[in-house]
């Protein structure tokens, strides 16, 4: 092989490897033009085996969270909830005013930010493996309707931030 014949090989090997490269590398802006701020958990008790994330989401365009995940490390299952207020026929059987409850999806409307907050929307974590503690950190991987998937770094907090 010439000189020349070799550089152009090592040329074009060079050209299919940047190419490789460039498409398997990590597109951290793929989120589904979902922008997430303020994640964060509760502390939870040493006997409490649930806990809830809450989170600022604004989404570029009309999307839904429709499911949320974690590793089976933290919890074993994860569910979207909703805070409510009971109706009268739940309130009959309770002195409490409000209940949480699993919703089908969290809608984000284009431009506004929707609030994961305590007393409203959240993810809930069932089945903690361990109790959460003040500077845990873990992972939450947000489903959307697109079928995009976000994960989001959690801080376990006293308070939120």
């Amino acid at each position: 092989m010439t000189s020349r014949s070799l550089t152009r090989w090592l040329a074009v090997v060079a050209a299919v490897l940047a190419l490789v490269a460039a498409g398997c590398g990590d597109d951290s802006d793929d989120t589904g033009g979902v922008e997430v701020s303020g994640a964060w958990s509760r502390t939870s008790p040493m006997v409490a085996d649930a806990g809830a994330v809450y989170m600022d989401l604004e989404a570029g365009e009309t999307t839904a969270v429709v499911a949320a995940s974690v590793s089976d490390e933290v919890a074993a299952e994860v569910e979207l909830h909703e805070t409510a207020a009971m109706d009268d026929s739940d309130m009959e059987d309770s002195d409490m005013a409000m209940t949480m409850r699993p919703v089908e999806r969290i809608e984000l409307p284009a431009g506004e930010t929707v609030s994961l907050a305590p007393g409203g929307l959240h993810i809930m974590l069932l089945g903690l493996v361990e109790p959460l503690e003040v500077g845990d950190e873990f992972d939450v991987t947000l489903s959307l309707e697109s079928g995009d998937e976000l994960v989001v770094a959690v801080e376990v907090r006293d308070e939120a931030p």
